[in-house]
């Protein structure tokens, strides 16, 4: 192998897309690799020679170890419960209708941008049913572009403080804002009360409590003009709401564990998904542990928008607002075995340096913040390249590299068409 080939390989081979090596160290990696794996791959040689190192595990590891431990019988309830409906359709009883049609994300999916130099650039073929289109993210190429913006809403306290619906409504009304709104669940009912219906409304949480969402004369009123995007894991009376107030069903299968693993609970979701019309079962998708997340993801990995505006979506609780009243403050102080101070002590605060503002989080809101901030390094190229990230909420903690921090009014004055 030449130097060459080296650096323009070298990415391919070791998967360390932020790690640089020389040339020489990596042909002394790959001596080793063979003398001790063989031909096996480079992930099989990293687990053989750190196969004896014990970690202590991760505060993100511990919330995750914490929630498949306390909500799998749940979630595996909801799924039991809901498998026939997952698998046949909404309309579908005990007796499975011939003609039935399993809705999932897949149904939703817009093709995804490929950017001129990239592999399927040059081909063209349909793709979802659709001829390829052309256009410029900024001056690069771009076969499939993506269709236009999004606002994905959540329920934090900046989506009150701020009027960020009452702006978003007016600008839909007077038809300057012509993107796409995906809500999450706990954002559809301020939604719906300031005059926007989103075109997308998702569920992740397996709780019962979700149920007070969707049971509203609002949602009744706009419920067929909203797509609702579930978690196979949702609890079946929330299912039954929805459905009777008119929202169609598409299901995904929440990334629970790892799927590759032969007892994994998410593959076996997605094997017991399976149908004469769709063999591989529910698509998998990674939903950040929370609603929010998840709508980011949706509008992104699914529907293609670009740039994505974050409204609600705070992970975390303003300056001075009481412990008392954090969501998660009863399991918290469980955990601090009830003392007090011990618990104040365990938010980390944060000051956000676009907005001015200062925010506290608990170990929840940490671990979703954490989440999102890794999730948004991994996203495509193509994805940054026509806008990416808009954190707009003006307030909470979320900030780090590749989020665009800017009021929301800005974001609609320059988004307008």
């Amino acid at each position: 192998m030449s130097l060459k080939e080296f650096r323009e390989g070298c990415k391919r081979w070791v998967r360390f897309p932020s790690t640089k090596l020389d040339y020489y160290t990596f042909r002394r990696l790959r001596a080793l690799k063979s003398r001790d794996v063989g031909q096996a791959g480079w992930d099989e040689w990293f687990k053989y020679i750190t196969r004896d190192i014990k970690l202590e595990p991760t505060i993100h590891e511990r919330i995750q170890e914490g929630t498949r431990t306390t909500l799998l019988e749940q979630w595996m309830c909801n799924y039991a419960e809901n498998l026939i409906n997952i698998r046949y359709g909404d309309e579908a009883k005990f007796i499975y209708p011939s003609d039935y049609r399993q809705r999932t994300l897949i149904d939703l999916m817009v093709p995804t941008p490929v950017l001129e130099g990239e592999d399927g650039f040059e081909d063209t073929k349909e793709v979802l049913g659709q001829k390829p289109s052309y256009g410029y993210l900024g001056t690069t190429k771009c076969k499939f572009p993506p269709p236009g913006t999004a606002v994905v809403v959540g329920r934090g306290p900046s989506l009150f403080q701020h009027g960020h619906l009452q702006m978003l409504a007016k600008a839909i009304q007077d038809g300057s804002y012509k993107g796409m709104v995906i809500a999450s669940d706990g954002g559809l009912l301020p939604c719906l009360e300031a005059g926007v219906v989103p075109h997308v409304v998702i569920t992740v949480d397996g709780a019962p409590v979700i149920k007070k969402w969707f049971d509203h004369p609002l949602v009744e009123k706009h419920g067929k003009l909203m797509k609702w995007v579930a978690s196979v894991t949702v609890n079946r009376e929330v299912y039954q709401t929805a459905r009777r107030n008119g929202l169609e069903t598409y299901w995904f299968n929440p990334m629970f564990d790892d799927w590759r693993q032969n007892e994994s609970w998410t593959r076996l979701q997605r094997l017991l998904s399976r149908t004469e019309q769709n063999m591989r079962g529910i698509n998998a998708m990674n939903s950040g542990g929370n609603s929010g997340s998840a709508a980011w993801i949706l509008g992104m990995s699914v529907f293609k928008r670009a740039p994505i505006a974050l409204i609600g979506i705070d992970f975390g609780y303003p300056e001075g607002t009481n412990l008392e009243n954090t969501q998660y403050f009863s399991s918290a102080l469980k955990i601090a075995n009830g003392d007090l101070n011990l618990l104040r002590k365990s938010y980390p605060k944060f000051h956000h340096p676009d907005f001015g503002t200062d925010a506290f989080v608990d170990m929840i809101f940490y671990h979703y913040r954490q989440a999102f901030i890794e999730m948004n390094q991994t996203t495509p190229l193509w994805y940054h390249l026509a806008g990416g990230t808009v954190n707009a909420t003006e307030g909470g903690t979320l900030f780090g590299p590749n989020i665009t921090c800017e009021p929301f009014a800005k974001f609609l004055e320059e988004h307008k068409t």
